[in-house]
């Protein structure tokens, strides 16, 4: 990532840029709408994706099915992979038994 960065400065920000003004409620809720299960896993100390924005963005709206903070930063699951895809894995897992009828939504 590095290295593209380096090779590319203005399109890597404008791409970073791009991504974080990006507003995706009303896709949320379309995709919510049409079954698709969403659960949203971010961080707390994300310098591109703010965890107050995110939280702002995800809000109780009923467009996706779980949001799950954790600590670290914007590359955190590169430093840490196995207990982010654990999280993801437990996620995943829930949302299979949700999608079979077997839990109540929280």
């Amino acid at each position: 990532m590095g290295r593209y960065i380096s090779m590319n400065p203005a399109r890597a920000k404008g791409e970073v840029q791009a991504m974080s003004e990006m507003q995706i409620q009303d896709m949320l809720k379309y995709l919510k709408g049409e079954g698709v299960g969403i659960s949203i896993l971010s961080v707390e100390d994300d310098l591109v994706f703010p965890d107050a924005q995110v939280k702002k963005v995800v809000g109780e709206d009923g467009s996706h099915d779980s949001v799950a903070m954790m600590k670290g930063g914007h590359m955190e699951i590169l430093k840490d992979p196995i207990t982010y895809m654990t999280k993801i894995e437990q996620i995943l897992s829930v949302g299979e038994v949700r999608k079979e009828g077997e839990i109540a939504k929280s």
